[in-house]
C-alpha cells in the first residue's frame, strides 16, 4: 500500500497560505483565522482588523491563489478561480478578497483584488500595482470601506477667520502652529493622523493656483471635524518603493464630507492623508517591524454641487 504523499502543488498553497497570514498578523498586526474542516470551500482566512492594538468591528475572508505567475506577462493577468467560486463570493454579505501569491522565486510576493458584491463577472483580473504586503492594510482596508461606506450626513465647520486688512497666509500660518501642529486628530477607522510643516508647504507651494491655496487656507479649521468623522475614503492610491533594506508603502487616502457653515452655504470639503509604511526586508523574522505613519497632505474645496440628498442624510 503506498503512502500519503505532499504534493508540489500541496506545498505551494501551504507556503502561500502561511505568507498571506504572516502579512496580516505580523504586517499589519491583525488577526487572520483560518477555516478548518472543508476542502475547496472557497475561503480561507477571516480577518478581524485591529487599530492601535485592539480589535475593532471591520472584518473580512480571503481567498489565497498560489501559483507560479511568471508566466503571465504584463501588469495585468486572470486569477485561476473557478466561476462557483466568483458567485459564492459576489454573493457574499461579507467583504472577500483575493489573494494571489507568486512563488516563482525564493521570496513571495502576492497581489490582491476585492470581490464586489453583485457584481456580475465570470472571471477576475488582478493587477501587479496591487502589492498585497506587510504595509498594505491602508489601501485594503480603505478600499474595502469605500465599496460598503454609507452615505455620511453633513458636518458643521467654521472658515479661519482673519482682519480685512491682514495677510490671510500669516494668519493661517499662526493657526497652523497653534491648533494642529503637534496635536493629532483620531480617525475611528486609521487611528491617529499627524499635522507638519511638509503638509503646510505643499498646500502653498509655488505652481499651485490662488484659488486652491486660499481654499486650502480657508478651510484649516475645518480638518479636525472632516478627519475625525469619516471612515471610509472615497479613493486611495498606493506606491510600493524599495530603498535599500526596507520597503516603503506610501498609500493616499482621500476623504470627502460635506460641511455647512454659518455664514455661506454648504460645500464638499476634501482632505487627503498619506499613509507610510516602512517594513525591513526581514520582516518576517522581526519581532515588530511596523513603522506606520498618517499624515495629512492637504485640505480644499471641492467644485462639486452640493444636493438636497447630500443635506439629509442622518445617521
Amino acid at each position: 500500500m503506498s503512502k500519503p504523499q505532499v504534493t508540489e502543488s500541496q506545498k505551494k498553497g501551504h507556503l502561500g497560505e502561511e505568507y498571506v497570514k504572516w502579512v496580516v498578523e505580523q504586517g499589519w498586526g491583525a488577526i487572520a483565522q483560518p477555516f478548518q474542516g472543508f476542502s475547496d470551500r472557497g475561503y480561507d482566512f477571516t480577518v478581524l482588523d485591529v487599530r492601535g492594538r485592539r480589535m475593532n468591528s471591520f472584518q473580512f475572508n480571503i481567498q489565497v491563489k498560489t501559483r507560479d505567475f511568471s508566466k503571465f506577462r504584463g501588469s495585468v493577468f486572470l486569477a485561476p478561480v473557478d466561476k462557483k467560486h466568483i458567485e459564492l463570493w459576489r454573493d457574499s454579505n461579507v467583504p472577500v478578497v483575493l489573494v494571489c501569491v507568486d512563488v516563482r522565486s525564493g521570496q513571495p510576493v502576492a497581489y490582491w483584488e476585492i470581490i464586489r458584491p453583485g457584481e456580475d463577472v465570470e472571471r477576475i483580473f488582478i493587477n501587479r500595482r496591487n502589492i498585497f504586503g506587510p504595509g498594505s492594510r491602508a489601501s485594503v482596508i480603505g478600499e474595502l470601506r469605500r465599496l460598503l461606506r454609507k452615505p455620511d450626513p453633513p458636518i458643521d465647520g467654521e472658515l479661519l477667520r482673519f482682519p480685512v486688512q491682514g495677510s490671510i497666509r500669516q494668519v493661517a500660518k499662526d493657526y497652523y502652529r497653534r491648533e494642529l501642529i503637534g496635536k493629532p486628530v483620531m480617525n475611528p477607522a486609521f487611528g491617529r493622523i499627524e499635522f507638519t510643516w511638509k503638509a503646510w508647504r505643499h498646500m502653498t507651494r509655488r505652481g499651485r493656483s490662488m484659488w486652491k491655496i486660499r481654499s486650502s487656507l480657508l478651510l484649516l479649521p475645518c480638518v479636525r471635524p472632516v478627519l475625525s468623522s469619516v471612515i471610509s475614503p472615497t479613493s486611495s492610491r498606493s506606491l510600493v518603493i524599495q530603498r535599500g533594506s526596507r520597503t516603503l508603502y506610501r498609500t493616499f487616502l482621500v476623504f470627502r464630507r460635506v460641511v455647512k457653515f454659518r455664514h455661506r452655504g454648504p460645500t464638499w470639503v476634501e482632505a487627503v492623508v498619506e499613509v507610510r509604511a516602512s517594513m525591513p526586508s526581514d520582516w518576517m523574522t522581526t519581532s515588530d517591524p511596523r513603522r506606520v505613519e498618517y499624515k495629512l497632505v492637504s485640505i480644499w474645496e471641492l467644485a462639486l454641487p452640493v444636493e438636497v440628498t447630500d443635506l439629509s442624510h442622518a445617521r
